[in-house]
């Protein structure tokens, strides 16, 4: 019998029994290659579950995170719990390679059309169409904010305090990320509502007739 096909609770067994035998090999003058043939191993699997014998849980045991109550099934924690443990103690090289055999999986699905489709699968409904809207108004916005004058600014966001829009001038290249470290959160919400008209805007800062 395959040893991938035995249960938890068999193979459990089967463990114990090869661990036991190996211990009293010298007694028993039973060779490595003769315990492995019994129980139906390879010599370097023998080895393995007698090195891992430590490591070796009971049947039904349970996590021995605290408040856990899961079945455990490495080093004693649940599957939840060892996850967690592993990725907190996986080596800077192995997380290396993780990152790029992900890469290499995000280009094979980029490299298939795969992408193109489920973007313009999403770009085609109302969600999509609205987010994309609201993607150009935000750029048209930032590019307005980085060029325009100071006037013409308080002008065309005249719920704005001017000592706000003065921040903004004065911190220009502006970005999403740095106005919002700038300005308050209510503030960024009147600058990213959609009710500014950019072409009056651009109209206004363009003339340079300014009423503030």
């Amino acid at each position: 019998m395959s040893a991938a096909r035995l249960s938890p609770q068999k193979r459990y067994q089967r463990n114990q029994s090869i661990i036991e035998a190996y211990k009293h090999k010298d007694k028993t003058k039973e060779s490595v290659l003769e315990i492995a043939q019994r129980h139906f191993v390879s010599v370097p699997l023998l080895y393995k579950i007698v090195d891992k014998a430590s490591e070796e849980l009971p049947i039904n045991a349970t996590c021995i995170e605290p408040g856990c109550q899961e079945l455990a099934k490495a080093r004693g924690w649940c599957g939840k719990h060892y996850q967690q443990w592993w990725k907190a103690n996986l080596a800077p090289t192995k997380k290396k390679s993780f990152a790029k055999a992900r890469r290499a999986s995000q280009k094979k699905y980029y490299d298939k059309g795969l992408a193109q489709e489920v973007y313009a699968s999403y770009a085609d409904t109302p969600k999509g169409k609205a987010a994309r809207s609201r993607s150009q108004y935000w750029f048209k916005v930032l590019h307005f904010l980085n060029r325009a004058e100071l006037k013409a600014i308080a002008q065309s966001f005249s719920n704005i305090p001017q000592e706000s829009i003065q921040k903004l001038v004065d911190n220009r290249l502006l970005t999403w990320e740095k106005i919002r470290t700038l300005l308050p959160e209510s503030e960024v919400e009147i600058l990213r509502d959609l009710g500014l008209d950019t072409q009056q805007a651009k109209t206004i800062n363009r003339q340079r007739k300014y009423e503030v």
